[in-house]
């Protein structure tokens, strides 16, 4: 699901459960990654829903293109983790099948393309590698700073006999929440950015793209003018590095 790529804008989570407030007395530990819930996100290009189960686990995805576009995410659990995933982009369905041990996502295959999710000693993920056939094509690499924030992503893609570096993503942060985190969601099936980006503790203020190859670089500003009681956004424009608009960005939440 190479397409969460495109989530510097952000893709969303739809669900089955209707979006009350939850209660923080389950059995199972609600909201794992935070105290609120991200239920809704709307920016300039899309419309998209959060739902969780009763436990407040993703369960379904949809992201909404107007008119007519409509993508989905379905998850399925195994006890505490997701074991499988559906997919619906477009005109292709396809499944994400996860592997788990002692406690934590160790990988995930799709269409034949094998994950592997390698962590640090803080249990933080430290690398991902693709395969294909057997063969590792490409990996991506994540340095993160003490308060659980990842600061950097580098890609490598296979070329001749080596792996060249061909993209290197850097995060800035604030001291607020980060909406992505609130998602929950298991880790990204495929390389790059998205562990950065759902995976952080703190709100994103910048993200930059540096491009190796072509020496050349682009910026993502998050310009943030509202956040709840909890420290989660509210609202946020996007700008780029001559601050011209990027997307104007409305977020809503379920909290205790």
């Amino acid at each position: 699901m190479k397409k969460l790529l495109c989530l510097i804008l952000l893709a969303g989570i739809f669900g089955f459960v209707s979006c009350k407030k939850k209660d923080n007395s389950s059995s199972n530990p609600p909201n794992p990654n935070g105290t609120c819930r991200m239920i809704f996100y709307q920016d300039t290009s899309q419309v998209n829903y959060f739902y969780y189960n009763a436990a407040n686990r993703i369960i379904r995805a949809e992201f909404i293109y107007p008119p007519a576009d409509t993508n989905w995410n379905t998850y399925f659990y195994d006890n505490d983790h997701v074991s499988y995933m559906t997919t619906w982009v477009g005109y292709r369905y396809d499944t994400v099948w996860y592997s788990w041990d002692s406690g934590r996502y160790t990988g995930c295959t799709e269409n034949g393309v094998v994950y592997k999710i390698i962590y640090d000693n803080l249990n933080r993920v430290s690398r991902v590698e693709e395969y294909q056939n057997s063969v590792k094509m490409a990996y991506s690499e994540y340095t993160w700073d003490a308060n659980n924030n990842c600061t950097m992503c580098i890609n490598y893609a296979l070329s001749g006999p080596s792996f060249v570096a061909n993209l290197r993503t850097e995060f800035t942060f604030g001291t607020n929440k980060n909406f992505y985190y609130s998602l929950g969601m298991p880790p990204v099936n495929s390389l790059g950015m998205g562990i950065g980006l759902f995976g952080s503790v703190n709100n994103i203020t910048l993200v930059r793209f540096v491009y190796p190859l072509q020496s050349t670089s682009s910026l993502v500003h998050f310009n943030y003018s509202s956040f709840n009681s909890y420290g989660y956004p509210l609202r946020c424009v996007l700008t780029d590095s001559l601050n011209h608009l990027q997307s104007n960005v409305v977020m809503g939440y379920a909290c205790p």
